[in-house]
């Protein structure tokens, strides 16, 4: 007869939830009724959980939640129990649960749910009788048995839960940390002993500088818990981020290799612990412990391979903040979130929310415990998110705006990105809260990029809160106020969302080209259908126009419309035989170019668009081209579609203006300037008409007509702008063409026809444009 055991229980606190008087009493009882009780204690990941249960063979899994994250947490452990063949083991939870929730977790396989007030010899019998129906009555002994001596209440602290890695009081043994490090993958207990021995702990507050690029560099770092930034002060006085070294990572060691200063500079993005070892201590062990040296030259190799690859590091920011103002902010983290899972990430949000919300997305919430300790309550966020980090791509932190002078600031400490959620309506409070934050911590201005939560009527935000220093990127997000099925809009915003956290951005440079630039229109529209979304626009002459209208929210089919209204001339003009090209130049001379965008566009500027923006002039003072990315919208475009010849130059600070295209017509190479990995490039004028004024290649010389003077101005900027983006695409990754070579380049009354064409291009080269952004994402 196989020899009896009691019933063993694995009890666990989940997530953030700092109480656990109740568990204990509960444990406690569970013991008394002959049970073997296993509690883990506070702060619980489920992969902590996953372990004891296997562990302790345990019959028995008993959550207590109090942070209302139980909709959210109970799914993915159950599903997790199931996928380590540990679905046989009864899982019970206790805690603040709805009834109306209580179906819903059984329904995913919770076998009980205990709400407050249930009698306490309920819960221990419910857990007997259930754990002898599963494995049998003479496998075990519970209160029906004598057994009595061996019952006992253990605690267990197995590798990865919080209380082992507290980081400011705590901190794990320079042995656990070493096991957990790729460094020391298949090094013996022996020598491992020998490598803990040599190392010193050290601890890093998030924001401090471990070392600074030419200081003497004798020793070399692993990073046992957290995330550290290496990077390069380059000429101009810009960062140049070479790598992110997470837990297991190492740095530092290049100087004791090759001997010298460092090369880099290395800060602490959030909390950090990290192992030293001395420049001897390095040298003593490359020598005594072989396994050390080959793991040193491995990870070395596929360092220097990615260098060799001339691949940029690209900044992933794991830990972002997401500060709210009002309700209607508050609904940006659940499509956000569900739209990074779908990009592959793995991501948990902590929350300072009432409840936590229950998720289908994929993704973890869990919720922040109400302290009335600010001090604390920020002591268990660094705790927990010094777990969480290490099992997902990203950490959302859900906050409001509110404790600005208590919590919120060390809160914030810890985030390598503060996104400031701002609603138009309510602007005035977020910037008195906002410079309220920056006094308290001024530190955190350059981590900090405003977030405008636009609704659709709402085209640009308020030119406000640019004055408080924060960093100069900021994003403009359209939210629906129905989140069934989003907007095209909303999708578009929170696409730019996503690629800025995985650190990639894809641009698009709009030619120019006259009337034919209203194909860009019907490229963007084939795109937009396609679901192809860009992160910066850049534009020359009838490129930036067009780009200017996309880029501050006007759809392609409404500003086609507009445009086919505003640009195309009078019916008596368009019969004189010339009268387009007369139409124009006195757009030109009368200056209605400004009086047709002013009603539009009015004083904006730039920075107030949804989609960041550039446009391209000319000066012919200094013969340099003229990049406007800030200032008045109507201005900056105006300078960059100012034709010579036809118009004279506007005389601005210092500058005579002209358009974009005398030296730089698709402007792909702004787009890499700004951070752009991938171009994609329209260009109008790729095939020239092979006729001018009537006249082809074909024709005997008495039959060609002499061409007017405003005839031949346009034909040479045609010309020009052929030849310019023939010698400068270099820096396009993909270019699309629009044969336009059958229209003028004064047919804008023929603006559908155009856009037509544009559509066309655009939906033959989708198939290959949506590969190339597909394995351009895949590579972050």
């Amino acid at each position: 007869m196989a020899e009896k055991r009691p019933i063993r229980v694995v009890l666990a606190k989940v997530g953030l939830d700092g109480h656990d008087r109740g568990i204990q009493v509960v444990a406690r009882v569970l013991r008394d009724a002959g049970m073997e009780v296993i509690y883990t204690g506070l702060w619980q990941t489920n992969e902590a959980v996953i372990r004891a249960v296997e562990d302790e063979d345990a019959d028995v899994l008993g959550i207590s939640l109090l942070s209302g994250a139980h909709m959210s947490l109970m799914p993915l452990l159950i599903n997790a129990l199931n996928e380590h063949g540990l679905g046989h083991v009864k899982t019970v939870l206790g805690g603040i649960i709805p009834e109306t929730d209580i179906p819903e977790l059984e329904k995913m396989g919770v076998a009980k749910v205990f709400t407050p007030g249930t009698p306490l010899p309920e819960i221990a019998e419910f857990i007997n009788d259930s754990a002898l129906d599963a494995i049998g009555i003479h496998e075990c002994v519970g209160k029906h048995a004598s057994f009595r001596g061996d019952s006992r209440l253990r605690y267990s602290r197995a590798d990865g839960i919080a209380k082992d890695l507290t980081l400011s009081t705590h901190p794990a043994p320079p042995l656990q940390m070493l096991r957990r490090c790729r460094l020391f993958q298949g090094i013996g207990p022996a020598e491992l002993q020998k490598i803990a021995e040599q190392v010193q702990h050290r601890h890093f507050d998030s924001g401090d500088v471990i070392f600074r690029r030419e200081e003497p560099g004798d020793s070399m770092f692993i990073v046992a818990q957290g995330r550290v930034k290496c990077v390069v002060e380059q000429e101009d006085g810009e960062f140049e981020l070479l790598d992110y070294e997470e837990q297991g990572g190492h740095f530092g060691d290049l100087s004791l290799l090759v001997g010298g200063l460092r090369t880099s500079t290395a800060t602490a993005v959030m909390d950090t612990e990290l192992l030293e070892l001395s420049h001897d201590r390095f040298q003593s062990l490359m020598m005594s412990v072989p396994g050390f040296a080959a793991n040193l030259s491995r990870s070395l190799g596929f360092k220097l391979r990615g260098h060799t690859n001339k691949r940029p590091s690209r900044r992933r920011s794991a830990v972002v903040g997401i500060i709210n103002s009002t309700l209607r902010t508050q609904a940006l983290v659940k499509p956000l979130a569900e739209a990074l899972v779908h990009a592959g990430d793995s991501v948990e949000v902590l929350t300072d929310r009432k409840r936590a919300w229950p998720t289908q997305g994929g993704y973890l919430v869990e919720r922040i415990p109400d302290s009335s300790d600010g001090s604390s309550r920020s002591s268990l966020v660094r705790q927990r998110l010094s777990q969480v980090v290490e099992h997902h791509d990203r950490v959302l932190i859900d906050l409001t705006q509110s404790g600005v002078e208590d919590s919120l600031p060390k809160l914030l400490d810890q985030c390598e990105e503060i996104w400031w959620l701002v609603d138009p309506l309510f602007v005035e409070t977020a910037h008195r809260n906002l410079n309220s934050l920056l006094q308290v911590n001024p530190k955190l201005a350059s981590r900090i990029h405003l977030v405008w939560i636009l609704r659709h009527s709402e085209r640009f935000p308020p030119i406000t809160l640019y004055d408080l220093g924060v960093n100069p990127l900021d994003f403009k997000v359209v939210l629906d106020e129905n989140q069934s099925e989003p907007s095209l809009e909303q999708r578009k915003s929170i696409s730019r969302l996503v690629r800025h956290l995985h650190g990639t951005r894809v641009g698009l440079a709009l030619g120019g080209g006259a009337a034919r630039g209203l194909a860009h229109l019907g490229v963007l529209r084939a795109l937009d259908r396609a679901g192809i979304f860009f992160d910066h626009i850049a534009g020359t002459s009838v490129g930036a126009l067009m780009g200017a209208s996309y880029a501050a929210g006007w759809t392609p089919e409404n500003a086609l419309e507009h445009f086919a209204q505003e640009l195309t001339p009078p019916w008596l003009v368009r019969k004189l035989p010339t009268g387009n090209g007369f139409y124009m130049w006195c757009m030109y001379m009368l200056n209605a170019w400004d009086r047709k965008l002013r009603p539009y566009l009015h004083e904006y500027r730039i920075e107030q668009f949804r989609i960041p923006f550039c446009s391209v002039a000319v000066d012919l003072i200094s013969g340099s081209v003229v990049v406007r990315d800030r200032g008045d919208a109507v201005d900056a475009v105006l300078e960059s579609i100012n034709l010579p010849g036809i118009s004279r130059p506007i005389l601005r600070d210092g500058m005579a203006l002209t358009d974009g295209g005398v030296l730089n017509n698709v402007p792909g190479d702004l787009l890499v300037e700004r951070g752009n990995e991938l171009v994609v490039g329209v260009d109008v004028v790729t095939k020239l008409s092979q006729q001018f004024a009537g006249n082809t290649p074909l024709m005997a010389t008495h039959e060609m007509r002499r061409a007017g003077p405003i005839e031949t101005l346009l034909r040479v900027s045609e010309v020009q702008n052929y030849g310019i983006t023939a010698m400068r695409s270099g820096a396009i990754d993909f270019m699309i063409s629009p044969d336009t070579s059958r229209f003028e380049f004064t047919d804008f009354s023929r603006a559908y026809e155009l856009a037509d064409l544009g559509e066309a291009a655009a939906e033959e080269a989708i198939p290959r444009l949506s590969e190339l952004i597909a394995e351009h994402e895949k590579g972050r």
